[in-house]
């Protein structure tokens, strides 16, 4: 039927129809950006085992003109992507498959944290792809379609970000050629990225191409790609573009004004309707007769004046640089110091029209102050691999739960492994031909010779947990006894170590007469250090220790930092324990969770996370779900009484009441970080910010916006009143060894009489009367305690529960974990049967929220995308 999406690989099966159960949804431009929601339900049935090249298609995204883009799974590197398949008779043509290579170069060349990176791109028996990273989040287009214009605070931060990798294409000799709103997509973390470089012009200016005539400036489609036409979209060319002639940095910079111009005031700058010739927007362009905008301006008169520069008709009287435009975007008092040296640099570069691009630090590419190391991006891996490197440097094993990948860091050989019995812990390599790792399900080690691809067992040990690698001629193995950890040589004799904390990170020595561990305390850890001779070195417990390797024998190098300022230092071993570290890199956020050391090379994974907030209408009895703006919304805190909420606006940073279709009013109160618990009292709201030391309760009044007060991190984990919405209210006193339950004064933050102790608290919730707690500690049962009787009634969640709620409907809504990195919010019911009302992967679900009566519940999301990076040693 036309405008169903088509199945182009059903080579022997008739095309699939859509479930007319399911909601369908095609962005005609997907296939051009890369860009999709993943909240959306697929628009087709997918036959799982379909590929293209070494790519599992899972769900078709969206279709248009120029082909489909589909949701898939790398499965040597166990990682989600996305891939554009070209349109058949796009693919026929003799320059298709040069564009699309073009595309892919162009692209591959920039690693920068605002621009959609590409992976791959290839034909497959005549089917052209690429394979690109897959961004979850929105288009700037999505946010314009309804024509408001945006407050100039916040539209200006999102475009210079956008602007940044504009400036990085051009200083990597690529001009974008289309850059449109629909081409910039914003992630659920807020970060911002230019995709599809597929019109680019690589290495010089572009050839003219043929003149458009009359054509309309905006087709259906929006874009006008037929014989004789410019290839692009009109409504965002230059002029010169328009008319056919040769194109420089200045041509994508008029695209950028007119789609900054848009997002400011809701209307095209030259564009009074959409049935407006080509001809007579250039004659508009040329004439300088920009739309009429409000009165009294709502655009700074500097704003103005910069944006109406770069939509000058002439390429010369328009800004010499996209960073000297930057420059000019930036509020006059705080214009950033990078874009203050970029703009020397461009002046002085001028004649040659590409400025060298100095990065902003983000987490997507952990930025390093000047003379200071850079780490140089090499992939994404997925959240549960686990890494490590051969002795010499050339070869990256990567371990996920079923299979082993060893990536030939010098070439582009791969070594898969996919083993039948599954259960993979620990990785490691015995040398630079051989790996070795341990299935944890009746502990076994098993060696993969990469030469032969021979793969042997070599011993057995079901008495015990995990295998930590090798300690002089033995191996060691661990187990959990009576809450402790015992680490012994699996040949015999008694434990080298009895730990009374958990054992969670492992790393040996090159020499292999050290081996080196963290143990993990709440939100510290401790380095150990065995001997062969069984000597013991421990450090002080540190906040957020994340990560150890060995550079060397004698020294180690170990991560710091969960959210802000994520740490690498240098660690020598002295005769008596460790002498002073010394910083060896750092960047603004992120989370370096793996350390691996081999050779000359070093590498970490920066495992930072992105985060979104998502709404669940149970209102006709299923369960559909609906991504709230990551721009506007950090966090859903609480609900009102009249069914709106109250959010965190991440970008600003203050407490905003929003109903469904938006943002209400602002609030007086702010918060100064990222949340991980939430509740109301009345005014008072009461939050618990992520800080690497611990959680840092604060609440404030919503009124007037005053801090009522703080308390520092790690003294307490959360705090609940009653429904999340009046008194009284408790707090889990995060105390070590023993958490306890306390009343709480919200207006004061006193703690008060005991309610529970003796037991591990991760959330709490409290009952609309007062009278009841729900009680989740990290097992899969929800305990429904009676405060009055101290009797409790254990709700089989099935899952490992994270997060808990009254749910009003009745029973509980829970947050936790299942096996193979599955995350899922629940409603179990009074008699501990479970409904699913959302699962997602790689993704932790926490902050379930209900509103009053329950037809809509908020959940928030943590995202992880874990890259792996080299860094110079």
């Amino acid at each position: 039927m036309p405008g169903e999406p088509r199945d182009w690989f059903a080579t022997s099966e008739p095309t699939r129809d859509h479930d007319p159960t399911e909601p369908t949804e095609v962005d005609d431009d997907a296939s051009a950006t890369g860009r999709f929601d993943l909240g959306r339900q697929p628009t087709a049935p997918v036959d799982r085992t379909r590929t293209i090249g070494r790519y599992q298609l899972e769900v078709l995204l969206g279709e248009g003109a120029m082909g489909q883009v589909w949701r898939a799974r790398d499965p040597q590197l166990d990682r989600a992507v996305a891939i554009k398949v070209v349109h058949p008779s796009i693919a026929a043509s003799p320059e298709a498959s040069a564009r699309l290579r073009r595309e892919a170069r162009a692209m591959a060349k920039l690693s920068h944290p605002n621009v959609v990176a590409v992976h791959d791109a290839g034909d497959d028996r005549g089917r052209l792809f690429v394979a690109m990273e897959l961004v979850d989040g929105v288009t700037l287009g999505d946010r314009l379609r309804g024509g408001r214009p945006g407050d100039w605070r916040v539209v200006v931060p999102l475009l210079l970000a956008a602007g940044r990798g504009l400036a990085a294409a051009h200083s990597a000799g690529v001009l974008h050629r289309d850059f449109k709103p629909d081409n910039v997509l914003v992630d659920r973390g807020g970060r911002v990225c230019v995709a599809d470089f597929g019109l680019a012009a690589v290495d010089g200016p572009v050839a003219p191409t043929r003149a458009v005539g009359h054509a309309r400036a905006r087709g259906d489609g929006g874009d006008l790609t037929a014989a004789g036409a410019v290839l692009g979209t009109p409504a965002y060319m230059s002029p010169e573009q328009l008319r056919g002639e040769p194109l420089d940095v200045r041509s994508d910079q008029f695209g950028f004004c007119v789609t900054l111009f848009e997002a400011l005031y809701g209307i095209h700058p030259f564009l009074t309707d959409d049935s407006m010739t080509i001809a007579a927007l250039v004659d508009a362009i040329d004439r300088g007769a920009l739309a009429p905008v409000p009165t009294p301006d709502p655009v700074p008169r500097w704003l103005r004046a910069a944006v109406v520069r770069g939509l000058a008709a002439d390429s010369a009287a328009r800004w010499p640089s996209m960073e000297a435009l930057l420059v000019a975007l930036a509020p006059p008092s705080r214009a950033p110091r990078w874009l203050v040296v970029a703009l020397a640099v461009a002046v002085v570069a001028v004649g040659l029209a590409i400025a060298v691009i100095a990065r902003g630090p983000t987490r997507r590419s952990p930025a390093s102050p000047p003379g200071a190391l850079t780490p140089t991006r090499r992939f994404e891996v997925s959240l549960s691999a686990r890494i490590a490197l051969a002795p010499g440097g050339g070869r990256l094993a990567i371990a996920t739960s079923d299979r082993i990948d060893v990536r030939d860091l010098d070439g582009s050989r791969v070594w898969s492994h996919i083993d039948p019995i599954g259960f993979l812990d620990r990785v490691e390599f015995f040398d630079d031909d051989r790996v070795r790792f341990a299935r944890s399900r009746a502990l076994t080690l098993v060696e993969l010779d990469l030469v032969t691809g021979a793969v042997a067992e070599l011993w057995t040990a079901p008495d015990w947990q995990r295998w930590l690698g090798r300690l002089g001629d033995d191996d060691l193995v661990a187990r959990t006894v009576d809450g402790r950890t015992e680490i012994a040589r699996r040949t015999g004799g008694p434990p080298l170590l009895v730990n009374p904390e958990p054992v969670v990170v492992v790393a040996h020595a090159p020499r292999g007469d050290r081996i080196a561990f963290i143990a993990e305390r709440r939100y510290h850890g401790q380095l150990i250090v065995v001997d062969a001779g069984g000597a013991v070195r421990r450090s002080d417990w540190l906040p957020a220790l994340t990560s150890v390797a060995w550079l060397d024998d004698a020294t180690l190098i170990y991560g710091t930092g969960t959210v802000e300022a994520p740490t690498l230092w240098r660690l020598p071993l002295a005769a008596d324990g460790f002498g002073p570290p010394t910083r060896h890199y750092g960047a603004a956020r992120g989370w370096f969770g793996q350390l691996a050391v081999g050779g000359k090379r070093m590498v970490f994974v920066d495992s930072g996370a992105t985060f979104r907030s998502r709404l669940v209408d149970r209102s006709d009895g299923g369960a559909r779900t609906r991504d709230l703006d990551p721009g506007a919304v950090g966090a859903v805190l609480a609900w009102l009484d009249d069914g709106s909420f109250l959010v965190w606006n991440r970008a600003t940073g203050g407490v905003e009441r929003h109903d469904a279709a938006g943002p209400v009013a602002a609030t007086a109160a702010r918060l100064d970080g990222e949340i991980v618990n939430a509740t109301r009292a009345g005014d008072v709201l009461i939050a618990a910010l992520r800080r690497d030391t611990g959680r840092e309760l604060v609440a404030v009044a919503l009124g007037d916006g005053r801090e009522l007060w703080r308390q520092p991190p790690g003294w307490a984990r959360a705090v609940r009143c009653a429904g999340d919405r009046a008194p009284p209210c408790v707090v889990i006193d995060d105390g070590v060894p023993t958490q306890t339950l306390r009343w709480l004064d919200p207006a004061s933050g006193t703690p008060g009489d005991l309610v529970i102790t003796g037991r591990r608290l991760d959330d709490v919730a409290v009952a609309d009367d007062g009278r009841a707690v729900l009680i989740g500690d990290g097992g899969k049962l929800v305990r429904r305690r009676d405060l009055a009787t101290g009797v409790e009634v254990d709700l089989d969640a099935v899952i490992s529960v994270r997060a808990v709620a009254f749910d009003p409907m009745g029973g509980a809504l829970v947050t936790g974990t299942r096996a193979n990195n599955q995350y899922l919010l629940v409603h179990v019911d009074g008699a501990g049967a479970g409904a699913q009302l959302l699962q997602s992967r790689d993704e932790l679900l926490f902050l379930p929220r209900p509103a009053p009566g329950g037809a809509t519940v908020s959940v928030m999301g943590r995202l992880f995308l874990p890259i792996l990076y080299e860094l110079p040693r």
